[in-house]
């Protein structure tokens, strides 16, 4: 395994790791959902136990969560305006098994957030998203009462199933995704989001998406796992 994708090591007693901090894209252009206040911090900081997300132009307060609470973690770039075009970011991929997925090119499940529909997590600011983290369980109670205005909460209980607010997602952007990527690996955080995390109610689409075809993907698990190499010498 190489060093980028393994856990920061662990600090020796009376020892602390130093956080690692990026920055994110402050809020601008039109005003929207979790997107008011341009002024403020504006950063993405990370320790072995804990990450916080501070943003002034969408929480009142820092968000707080352990990294053991994230199943996946991506980064997928892109400008911070899709344009008139209509675009995805974050392909859901079909799961075959633990260690296969049907691979993008031959088809998706959908994408976690469209410049069309938006998504069904919770965006911070109002440019594109580059950044996902996806948790298990769903950040709830005082963490995100803390953290998100009033407005912001009674919206998050709508989205829920069981009414509470909660927070199953977090899509933000940042200023350098591709240090938050060496991040990502390091902590061992990042990783393929696929139809086991995202459910089909979660999910959003584009018309020209082409869907994945669970089918023929089996197929050619099932030949990998039957075929026999050729004889030696032949």
């Amino acid at each position: 395994m190489s060093d980028a994708s393994a856990p920061p090591p662990a600090a020796g007693p009376g020892q602390a790791h130093a956080p690692v901090v990026l920055g994110l894209a402050a809020p601008g252009g039109v005003r929207r959902l979790m997107g008011r206040r341009a002024s403020g911090e504006h950063r993405l900081a990370f320790t072995p136990q804990e990450i916080t997300v501070e943003h002034a132009g969408a929480l009142r307060a820092p968000l707080r969560f352990a990294p053991g609470s994230v199943v996946v973690a991506a980064t997928d770039g892109g400008p911070a305006s899709a344009g008139r075009r209509s675009v995805g970011r974050f392909p859901i991929l079909h799961r075959l098994a633990a260690d296969r997925v049907i691979p993008r090119e031959e088809g998706i499940d959908g994408w976690l957030w469209t410049s069309t529909d938006g998504s069904a997590f919770t965006v911070l600011g109002d440019a594109a998203p580059n950044v996902a983290f996806i948790f298990s369980p769903p950040l709830a109670g005082e963490r995100i009462e803390e953290a998100f205005e009033p407005a912001d909460l009674a919206e998050l209980a709508k989205r829920s199933p069981l009414g509470q607010p909660a927070v199953f997602g977090l899509l933000l952007r940042a200023e350098q995704p591709a240090a938050v990527l060496d991040v990502l690996n390091r902590y061992g955080l990042n990783g393929v989001i696929t139809d086991r995390e995202v459910p089909p109610v979660q999910r959003r689409h584009l018309p020209d998406d082409k869907a994945a075809n669970p089918s023929l993907g089996a197929a050619d698990v099932e030949r990998a796992a039957t075929s026999v190499p050729p004889p030696a010498g032949t």
